[in-house]
């Protein structure tokens, strides 16, 4: 008798993440396409080879069909670093640079100029 065999084909990403840069306080959002559908609960995310919590609030996993998205809520300084999606043995990764909000220009000339202001005002 001879037996056949259906063997599945295996899951590739045909959208793989994607570098994501951001000023803090902002959401950052990866998103991977896998080839098959595949629920959250064979998913991981990982932060610099840690895998994330699902109950972390400041994280937001989620799935529809074939994509899958982990969303950083209000991005911190220490949110920067290399994020991975894991199915099974294949994954991949991107990278996310955080940006400190700093001064604006339009803050800091505005700033400067009271300061001017005040300067020659004391001068007279």
């Amino acid at each position: 008798m001879l037996e056949s065999f259906v063997t599945e084909s295996p899951i590739t990403f045909t959208l793989p993440l994607q570098d994501q840069r951001v000023v803090e306080e902002h959401s950052a959002v990866f998103s991977s396409t896998l080839s098959k559908p595949r629920s959250n609960r064979h998913v991981k995310w990982f932060k610099n080879g840690k895998e994330l919590s699902a109950q972390d609030t400041h994280f937001e996993m989620g799935w529809k069909n074939h994509t899958h998205t982990l969303c950083i809520i209000k991005t911190l300084l220490e949110d920067a670093g290399q994020y991975t999606i894991k199915i099974g043995e294949v994954s991949c990764s991107a990278q996310l640079i955080v940006e400190g909000k700093g001064v604006s220009l339009l803050s800091f000339l505005r700033i400067f100029g009271s300061f001017c202001w005040l300067v020659q005002g004391i001068r007279t």
